[in-house]
């Protein structure tokens, strides 16, 4: 992992949502990336991650790729 993949997972944790390098190591695993949170917990992460792609600006024609790039993106602005 990167530099600059650690402060993305840095700040994907801070904000509370799952990091995306866990999501797809769970998801190639077989695992459901939720499946260590109680019912209230995954209602939590759903909806922060719902705000934060609005707030991100993607849109519903976007890839993957560019869902993560917008979101890490407006996460490291909103660092600074």
């Amino acid at each position: 992992m990167s530099d600059d993949n650690s402060e993305a997972y840095i700040l994907q944790t801070l904000y509370g949502i799952l990091p995306k390098d866990l999501w797809r190591h769970n998801k190639e695993v077989g695992k459901d990336p939720l499946s260590g949170y109680n019912e209230s917990q995954k209602r939590i992460i759903r909806r922060k991650f719902r705000k934060l792609k609005r707030k991100a600006g993607v849109r519903p024609t976007d890839s993957f790729k560019v869902l993560w790039r917008k979101i890490n993106y407006h996460l490291s602005k909103q660092a600074l």
